[in-house]
Order: C-alpha cells, then sequence, then structure tokens
C-alpha cells in the first residue's frame, strides 16, 4: 500500500494514497463516518399502563460512510495531463465494489485495519479540470466493525491444539489401555468369524483402497442368492455386559440400496440396525450401537432384504467397541502416532486389538507432570467481539468446543480422517469439509466470542490426532 505522511488508504486492493507510477497524485481527506460508533436500533417505548417506558431489542446497524477526496495529474502537458486522469478516475470507478464487498483498508501510523464494504448509491467521480477528479462515493459496511489487518485473508490469527492429555509426573505403572477393538480379525485376512448366511457365499478380495481402514489389506465378497427374506454375513457374536453400549462400525462397497448392519439379541438385547447403504458402489462406514440388557447375547449381521442371485457386497474394517458412539479405526497393525500405540493382545489377526498411551496412567494429582490442556486463548486489540472460527480435524468422535465460561457447544458427528468441521461462531453457521451446511449437528447454544476467552476442544472419544484450530481476528468500533 502507497503511504502519504504515513497514511494510506485503498479499496479492494487499489491505492488511493500518494502518486502513482503514471504520476498521478491521490489523496484522501476524509472518510466520513469511519470513526464513528455504530448507530443502533434501540429504542424505548412507553409503558402502556405504568410510568416510564421499556426498551425494545436492540442490534448495532450497518454502517454508512462517505470516500471524499481527489486525484491530480499535475505537471503534464494538457493533453498528457488530461488522459491520465481520466485513466486514473476509470481505474477508480472499476475498483468500486457494487455486487459484493470488499476491503476498504486504512493504514495509520503502521497500523492496518479495514472493513468490508460496497457501493451505496450513486457515487460522483466528476472532472472539474484537465488535471483533477473530485471523488465523493457514498460506500457502506454491512458489519460494522473495524477489523485488523488489510483483509486479505480471512482471518488475522490462528492457533492449533488436541484434546487434553497428561504425561509424565506421578504415575501408575506401565502404559494404559485406552481403547479395544473386540474383533479379533478386523483386517478381513482371511474368513475367521465370519460365516455366511442363507444361501450366501463369501470370498477374499483385495479392499482396494477403503478410506480409514488404508491399501494393502484385504476385504470379503459376500454374493448373494436369489432370496426374498434377510441374507448377508454374520460379522460378530458374543454377549454383553448388562448397561453397556457396545458399538459396531464396518467399511461396505456395494452397488444395491439397503444393505445395512443388523444386531439380533436374544434374551433382553434389542434388535438395532444402522441406516442403509445407498448403494452407489462407493465404500461407506456403517454404524450401530447396541446396549447390553440383563440376560442375552447378540449377532451382529451385515443384511441385504430380497436379494438377486450375483448380488455382492465388500467389507472390511470391523470396529467393535464398548463406547457409546464409533472411533477412527484401528487394529494391531496401525501405526503408532504421538502419545498412542497400537498391538495385538494375542496372535495377529485372530485376537482382539489393543491401542496404548504411552507413558503411564497419571494418578488424579501430578507432581512434575506435563499437562497439554488443549486449549487457546483469544488474545484481540479493540473493543468489539472478534470473528471466530474453529476448526475441528478428524478423527473425531462427537466433538464439543468449550469456553472458560462454561459455555458447551457438543456436535453430533463422527469425523474420520481427514474429514473436518468449520464452526463459525460469528456467523453461526456449522460447514462439513467447509461447503456442507451441516447447522442441525449442534446441541447446545451458540457460544458468543470476546476478548480473552479461552476455547478446548473435548470429544466423546480419546484420540491423540483430534484437533482444532481457533481462527480470529481484531475487532473494534
Amino acid at each position: 500500500m502507497r503511504l502519504d505522511h504515513g497514511i494510506g488508504w485503498s479499496l479492494d486492493g487499489f491505492d488511493l494514497s500518494g502518486t502513482d507510477p503514471a504520476g498521478v497524485r491521490w489523496l484522501v481527506e476524509d472518510v466520513e463516518n469511519w470513526d464513528s460508533p455504530p448507530s443502533s436500533t434501540g429504542a424505548v417505548n412507553q409503558n402502556e399502563f405504568a410510568d416510564g417506558g421499556r426498551v425494545e431489542p436492540t442490534f448495532l446497524e450497518s454502517h454508512p460512510m462517505v470516500i471524499k477526496g481527489y486525484l491530480l495529474a499535475a505537471g503534464f502537458p494538457l493533453l498528457t495531463g488530461r488522459a491520465l486522469a481520466k485513466a486514473a478516475a476509470a481505474a477508480f470507478k472499476a475498483a468500486i465494489p457494487v455486487r459484493q464487498t470488499a476491503p476498504l483498508v486504512l493504514s495509520d501510523g503502521g497500523v492496518v485495519c479495514h472493513r468490508m464494504v460496497q457501493q451505496e448509491g450513486k457515487p460522483d467521480v466528476r472532472m472539474v479540470s484537465n488535471y483533477q477528479f473530485d471523488i465523493s462515493v457514498q460506500i457502506v459496511a454491512p458489519d460494522p466493525r473495524k477489523l485488523g489487518g488489510d483483509g486479505s485473508t480471512p482471518y488475522q490469527h490462528q492457533q492449533s491444539a488436541f484434546l487434553p492429555s497428561t504425561t509424565g509426573g506421578l504415575q501408575l505403572p506401565g502404559p494404559s489401555v485406552v481403547r479395544t477393538n473386540l474383533c479379533t480379525n478386523p483386517q478381513a485376512k482371511n474368513l475367521t468369524g465370519y460365516d455366511a448366511a442363507n444361501g450366501a457365499t463369501n470370498g477374499l478380495v483385495a479392499n482396494d483402497g477403503v478410506v480409514g481402514v488404508g491399501t494393502g489389506l484385504t476385504s470379503i465378497k459376500t454374493t448373494l442368492p436369489t432370496y426374498a427374506g434377510d441374507t448377508g454375513a454374520n460379522i460378530h457374536s458374543s454377549s454383553v455386559a448388562p448397561g453397556v453400549q457396545r458399538t459396531f462400525s464396518i467399511w461396505v462397497k456395494t452397488s444395491i440400496a439397503g444393505v445395512r448392519v443388523s444386531i439380533q439379541g436374544s434374551g433382553t438385547v434389542a434388535n438395532v440396525e444402522s441406516p442403509g447403504h445407498t448403494g452407489d458402489g462407493t465404500w461407506q462406514r456403517l454404524t450401530v450401537t447396541a446396549t447390553g440388557a440383563t440376560t442375552g447375547s447378540y449377532t451382529a449381521y451385515i443384511l441385504k432384504t430380497g436379494s438377486t442371485a450375483g448380488q455382492f457386497f465388500q467389507f472390511t474394517g470391523l470396529l467393535v467397541e464398548d463406547v457409546p458412539a464409533a472411533g477412527t479405526y484401528f487394529d494391531g497393525d496401525t501405526p503408532a502416532v504421538s502419545g498412542a500405540s497400537y498391538s495385538w493382545s494375542g496372535a495377529a489377526d485372530l485376537s482382539p486389538s489393543l491401542a496404548t498411551r504411552s507413558g503411564g496412567v497419571s494418578a488424579p494429582f501430578s507432581i512434575g507432570a506435563t499437562v497439554v490442556n488443549g486449549s487457546v486463548t483469544i488474545d484481540t486489540i479493540g473493543d468489539a467481539p472478534p470473528p471466530v472460527l474453529v476448526r475441528i480435524d478428524g478423527p473425531a468422535v462427537q466433538p464439543i468446543i468449550r469456553d472458560s465460561d462454561g459455555g458447551s457447544m457438543p456436535l453430533d458427528i463422527t469425523l474420520d480422517a481427514g474429514q473436518w468441521l468449520d464452526v463459525d461462531m460469528d456467523a453461526r453457521t456449522v460447514k462439513f469439509n467447509s461447503a456442507v451446511n451441516r447447522r442441525n449437528l449442534l446441541r447446545g447454544p451458540w457460544i458468543t466470542p470476546h476478548s480473552g476467552m479461552v476455547l478446548s476442544l473435548d470429544a466423546a472419544v480419546y484420540d491423540p490426532l483430534t484437533s482444532m484450530t481457533v481462527f480470529w481476528t481484531d475487532a473494534s468500533y
């Protein structure tokens, strides 16, 4: 940005101060209303049956302003100066934002701020001599706040944090198992534990890169007969303790709609089923949760009701955990990450898998421990609430955003690795992978951002890779 005595203005990247490369002198004499606080909708209505009045709900209004200044092509021959002035005026008029907002930026003594503005009313760009145009353009900022920076990036600041954890300090002996995959053959490297049902047949095939499990594994292909009822594959059988929630998730690929995971209980274990596969030929993760009762056991199936001979589905990556919601898939071959390692409890591909947190289990109190609290402090300059966006990166199971004032925003979703949520606390939107609106995932009130607030991330299932990145911008009136 060009400066004139330490001050510079620009509109949508077009400099309005100093002398441009063609030799035209620009000067913004005033931006009316720039430093004035925004007006409000505040009103007090007289009480009908008592003294005094009542205050109506009050909000800040959009912020109108007027850019006033001139451009001058002095010191040139008449025709040259006139042509330069007219070309500069045309370039300025083209830079005025009409259909969407653009940053009006002020740099004053090294402090840079901006408002997002667009044209309002009729601009007055008038030739007053052969060398000079006077400028008077009315603009409006839908958001009345002055925001830090020049607006070239969506946010000024960002900081990341992971789920809270404690390492070192006073510890119980040995590492701690934090997750158990009860399936003994989750990668489907052989047919052990998987039986075909009602005329179906099973065989091993490559899994061709299912997301969330990885490449190089196998999968089982279940070929269906012509059958009017339920047919498919038995994938897990066991009992479950009373009151325990056991969650099953498995990756399924098929071109027939309605394939689902079905938990069929005996005794007092209730039958439950997952939503069905869409049948679009892609790998999809099917998930269902059963609750243990006083007696009984269950059998888990992948089923299709009403099949035609030759139809089939593939499956791999079975995760069975005693948790209320599905976490990130793992097995004994999953590579170790910072703070966690994975192993088979017995023979590989024939025993449950363990996820172990390294460094042991910290006691309820910690002496000399390293505590990572997984929080971000929103340090801002200015008297207005800052725009804040929280990006939650998977893997994450039912993440919760919390603040230091006791607020919480539970989000009813399970994110796989490579997926994320953008939670915009300013616009009050929730978007999956920055594109798909998922505001209905929120299961609580919105947190109102303010300077000095501390945001932290929590989740229903601990995963050392679950993280959030907080973006924010300074704001003032």
